[in-house]
Order: C-alpha cells, then structure tokens, then sequence
C-alpha cells in the first residue's frame, strides 16, 4: 500500500511552520496552496492546533509503516488498554459537567436522558429520563466503568454493571456522549471505548469507523476469554426472557429472533422454538466441532448434541 499523502503532508507542515515564522507577514486574507490535488491546506489568523497535530501524528506513523515494510501492526492498539489510567475519575466528573443540561441520545431505543447534576458528596449523578422523571444512580458504577474503559479495550455497560440495578444504558448513556469516548458492535451488541482525541462535540455519539472497530474487536479477543454462552429455547420468548430477567436482576435486549440476558458470568439468549431446536436449555460450544443434528439459531449453523444428559450445541464439523 502506498501512502500518496506522504509528501504532500510534509511539505503542509513545513509550509505552516515557514508562515508561522516572526519574519511571516500578517495574513490579509486566507492563502490557500493545493499540493497533487489532494490535500489543501490553508492559512488563516486562527490556530488549529488539533488538526495541526493529529496531521504531526499521522505522519509519524506513516513513516514508522513505511520504515517496517508497511507492516501496520507495529502500531500500538488501543493504548488505553494497556491498564494505565489515562485520565483521573474526578478529571472525568469535571468534562462530565459540561453535558449538565443537554439532551443526551441513548445509544439503542432507551429513553434519552438529561445531567442535572452531579453529587459528589452523595456520591449520586441526578438525571431526568424523557417520559420518566428524575432519577439518580451512584457513582460506583460510573467509577466501575471508567476503571474498565481504562484497562479493556472496550466494554459491554450491561455486562460490566450485571446485579446493579435495572436502567443500565443511563451510565452508557453519560459515557457515550463525552467526546472521547465512541460506540461500536462487538457480536451484535453495543461497547463503548475509549478513544484517542476528541472525535465529536460533547452531548453527541459517534460510531468508531470500521478500520479501527476492527482493530479494537481483535484487541477485546486477545485482551479476555470468550464469554460462556447459554441457549433457552422456549415457545414465546419474549414473556419468558422478561420474566427470567426480573428473577436475575438483569436487563434483556433484542438479539436475532429472541433476547440476550447478560448475566455477570454469561449470556443467556432465550429463543423460540423450531422444528429441530425443542423446548430446553442448551450450552454453546463454539471451539467444540462434532456431530450431530443440524439446527441454526439466528442463521448460525450449530450441530444439537445429546450425550449424558447433556444438551450443547456445537459447531459444524
């Protein structure tokens, strides 16, 4: 791959830093310079120090591939995950602060949310839900998360908080519209992470691009084990996962034809029934590849094992 920006990024900043000189004449207007028409810079009497250094990183980094044989894997993804605290809690109460107010966009269909105000000596953040009032939730939990986003590559809210409550997605709610902080599906369900910068302007979300989703879900695999996965098969799904739901203290969420319950040691997704998938309760097996009666869930091809009084599902040899 070659990096035709390269040079033209170069000679930008070399052209930046010559205007930026004492002996540079104040701009009467803006002086634009195409370079290959491809990238243009232009100077103006105001200063763009973020675009200025995120161009100064990029090109540091396109050098550093260049220089490996355009071997991109010897930059470090994601840095957060290295398990360094990146910004202090209380530093993040204070950019928490600056959302007091606005409305704040869940990430799925739950109700949006407003900040009125975060008690610190109640240790509570108090919210208005659209449609519901005011409520408030404790800090533990924002504390938790942060903890988490600091040293995972990124995170599932309801999986984190399991058997804290119900109304979950309020904490990823407050998380997800901070300004470095992006959204992404891992397996169908929704993570937040930590991201370098600030990519969009606070009280707004914003999904992580497809290059660096990828990079973060191959981080997440390599950072934990695969979460245990449990199938419930049952004739109505939806009545059976609310009620199991409120007998776990979890929340449920859409997942293919049937529910996903995160549970803190595992998923339990309660499906309806088919013709080759009765009524029961099945482990899932994805490393294990043997036979048995062909059955899919959700357009995914399992083989249904029984041996021993042991029902699993397993993958296609």
């Amino acid at each position: 791959r070659h990096f035709g920006y390269l040079e033209s990024g170069e000679m930008g900043i070399k052209l930046k830093d010559e205007l930026a000189g004492d002996n540079s004449p104040a701009p009467k207007k803006p002086t634009r310079v195409t370079l290959n028409h491809s990238v243009t810079f232009r100077r103006v009497a105001g200063e763009d120090p973020e675009s200025e250094g995120f161009l100064r990183e990029w090109l540091d980094d396109v050098a550093e591939i260049e220089a490996s044989g355009e071997d991109a894997h010897i930059l470090k993804f994601p840095p957060a995950a290295s398990g360094r605290q990146v910004v202090k809690f209380e530093k993040l109460l204070e950019e928490m602060d600056m959302l007091r107010g606005k409305e704040l966009k869940a990430l799925g269909r739950a109700a949006s949310v407003k900040l009125l105000e975060i008690d610190r000596g109640g240790n509570l953040v108090r919210l208005s839900v659209t449609g519901r009032g005011e409520t408030s939730r404790s800090l533990d939990e924002l504390r938790k998360l942060w903890r988490d986003l600091n040293r995972l590559p990124a995170i599932h809210v309801d999986s984190a908080l399991a058997g804290s409550g119900t109304s979950r997605n309020q904490p990823e709610t407050l998380l997800a519209n901070l300004p470095f902080v992006e959204y992404l599906l891992v397996d169908g369900r929704k993570h937040i992470a930590l991201v370098n910068g600030r990519t969009h302007a606070p009280g707004t979300v914003r999904r992580m691009d497809e290059v660096a989703a990828e990079l973060c879900k191959q981080a997440l695999r390599e950072a934990r084990p695969r979460r245990p996965r449990v199938v419930h098969a049952v004739d109505a799904a939806g009545p059976a996962a609310q009620e199991l739901a409120k007998a776990f203290g979890c929340e449920t969420e859409p997942q293919g034809d049937g529910y996903r319950l995160c549970l803190r040691d595992m998923d339990l997704d309660v499906v309806p029934l088919t013709p080759h998938l009765p009524i029961g309760t099945y482990l899932v097996l994805s490393d294990v590849r043997t036979a048995g009666e062909a059955v899919e869930i959700d357009g995914v091809p399992f083989n249904l094992v029984r041996l021993q009084g042991v029902s699993a599902l397993t993958r296609r040899p």
